[in-house]
């Protein structure tokens, strides 16, 4: 083969060559961020073990401030309640909504008192660690039940519905897709306290 050939063509390899590694190394470290997000947790077992105190500390506001779970929300007959819950994504985010709802005064000072006792700067980053504590716990309550009959409602069912039956069940529908793709440490830190937290909520 010509020298001029030769040259060209190992040229031609490099090139090919450089560009692999280069789609190699992409490829590595797509799998190297996925890999991180699925393992990455919302929560540790201390946020668990404050959301238990927390809720402990508060038991018996509803008596102290009346009218608190209407203001907060937890009382409504709205059908499409469940829906004003859920984010875009499907997660259940009810701490965030109803405490965004709650106005200045001494019930929200003292829930956020309670907070910061317990190492958070603000309401809404205990919430936020307390709808992952809430989605995690759907996850693990939900196992092995069968939804077999929700799967198979596909949009054209759906759209066939009436209004407020549809609204409830793309909601419903979107939450079990939220659900079934909670992060597997989030199940794996809160199953050892499932029992503890629990107990705190009856």
């Amino acid at each position: 083969r010509p020298a001029g050939t030769r040259a060209s063509f190992h040229q031609h390899n490099s090139g090919e060559s450089a560009m692999f590694n280069r789609l190699s190394a992409a490829v590595a470290a797509f799998i190297i961020f996925i890999s991180a997000s699925a393992a990455a947790e919302n929560f540790t077992t201390s946020d668990i073990q404050n959301f238990i105190k927390i809720g402990m500390e508060l038991d018996g506001m509803e008596e102290r401030y009346p009218g608190l779970e209407e203001q907060l929300g937890l009382t409504t007959d709205d059908p499409n309640a469940l829906t004003d819950m859920l984010d875009d994504n499907g997660k259940l985010r009810v701490f965030t909504q109803a405490f965004s709802r709650l106005p200045e005064g001494s019930a929200r000072q003292e829930i956020s008192s309670a907070v910061k006792r317990n190492g958070y700067s603000s309401i809404s980053s205990f919430t936020t660690i307390a709808d992952d504590i809430m989605m995690a716990y759907l996850a693990i309550t939900m196992e092995g039940e069968d939804l077999s009959m929700i799967d198979q409602l596909d949009d054209a069912t759906i759209s066939q519905m009436p209004v407020e039956m549809r609204t409830q069940m793309l909601a419903v529908k979107k939450m079990i897709n939220a659900v079934r793709n909670v992060p597997s440490s989030d199940i794996q830190t809160l199953r050892p306290m499932m029992d503890a937290l629990e107990a705190s909520m009856t």
